[in-house]
This record gives C-alpha cells, structure tokens and sequence, in this order.
C-alpha cells in the first residue's frame, strides 16, 4: 500500500523494453513529484521493463550518467520517460533528438526511438 496514488498512466506503459527516465533527480535519487510522491524509482516496481535512471544507484546510475554527460542514448533504450510532473532547469533536447513523442498526458510526453 501507498501513501499516495500513482497516476494510472505508469501503469500503462511498454513493458519488456528499456526506458529512461528524464529529468535526472533533484536531490541525489530522489524526484518530487506534482502529483504528491517524494522519492526514489517506482516505476521499477510496477513494470517489468529495465528503467535506466539515476535513482536506480547500483544497477543503471552509472550507464545514466554517461548518457547525461554525452547526450548519446545506447540503441539498446526504446523509450524515454520525460516526467513533466517533476521540476526541472535542464535542457535535453539532445538527449531527445533522436526519439519521437509517441504518447503524451498530463503527467509525461514518452519518447521512443525513431
């Protein structure tokens, strides 16, 4: 059980793929969230998709990192979560270019390769 509900829109994104997430975390892994959660990854734990993201420290901070630092996104990641629900200053078009905005809510535009 939650303290807070997660909007239905996670629930229905790609399954089996790999997504990253974007914007990196505002304070060391943790993302505060217009929508009312403060915190690490949860989306991990509701797909069964690999999630690249900073929050995750031990399994794919390390392959996020680079990709921040050269704009390059590995052929292996399909989809890019940009999470509009989280406060940003960063710009990544860049990142973006390459990705095309396959579903778009109040909550994230998601990205996938084009």
């Amino acid at each position: 059980k939650t303290l807070v509900n997660i909007p239905k829109e996670y629930f229905e994104l790609p399954q089996n793929s790999q997504i990253l997430i974007l914007p990196e975390p505002q304070k060391l892994y943790m993302r505060e969230y217009n929508w009312g959660y403060y915190g690490s990854d949860f989306i991990s734990y509701i797909n069964n998709s690999k999630i690249v993201d900073a929050s995750n420290l031990y399994e794919t901070s390390h392959i996020y990192q680079k990709i921040i630092e050269s704009s390059v996104v590995p052929d292996d990641i399909k989809y890019i979560l940009f999470d509009k629900s989280v406060e940003q200053e960063n710009n990544y078009n860049r990142i973006l270019d390459s990705f095309t905005v396959v579903n778009s809510n109040k909550y994230f535009d998601l990205y996938e390769r084009k």
